[in-house]
């Protein structure tokens, strides 16, 4: 009999839809970092909202943002989790503010449910969440959705940031992670109505 060895029972590996998914991605993704020079991040929703992170473009430059893939991340202080906090039904919020405790990772950490809910708001009017500093110190992070071929949202593509690159590469980053998760979520068969 054969089994698995216990360092691959660990590891991050995404099955069915999620390798799928990650497949589809991963030349978007690559290109992305390209183009911007950032790491790139593909996340979905894990076990009681929580970001679970699939894939990633690690940035080529010397000094950049980086994580592992390993463990899950915080919904409502993270870029990932923000837009999947915010495209999903209020029920499924509300579930999620009432039984998370929202921790202060850094002291910029949004922590008010209400102020919360009006970013999610917000976020789901510009298609796009950019976080500074609420994760991590000397991270910033921009985000978009991922849509499956009937417009639901089923991941999160988040591009992670040096914070002291962050202010000047703003615009171009939102512009560019908005336009691949369009194209990754083309390439899953979404068409966005005329």
């Amino acid at each position: 009999r054969y089994a698995l060895c216990p360092a691959f029972r660990k590891g991050p590996w995404p099955g069915g839809n999620e390798a799928q998914l990650a497949a589809v991605a991963q030349p978007i993704m690559d290109e992305l970092r390209d183009e911007i020079g950032e790491t790139v991040f593909l996340g979905v929703r894990g076990p009681g909202g929580e970001v679970k992170p699939l894939a990633k473009a690690a940035s080529k430059a010397p000094i950049r943002y980086d994580a592992d893939l390993i463990g899950l991340r915080p919904a409502y202080c993270t870029g990932m989790g923000r837009i999947l906090l915010a495209f999903a039904p209020s029920a499924q919020v509300d579930a999620y503010l009432s039984r998370r405790r929202l921790k202060a990772h850094t002291p910029n950490t949004v922590t008010d449910p209400q102020r919360l809910r009006a970013i999610l708001a917000r976020i789901r009017q510009d298609g796009y969440a950019v976080l500074e500093e609420e994760y991590v110190l000397g991270g910033s992070a921009t985000a978009a959705p991922v849509l499956q071929s009937d417009g639901t949202v089923i991941a999160a593509l988040n591009v992670g940031t040096v914070s002291s690159r962050y202010p000047a590469a703003k615009r171009r980053i939102i512009a560019a992670v908005v336009r691949a998760a369009a194209r990754i979520s083309q390439r899953l068969g979404y068409r966005r109505a005329a």
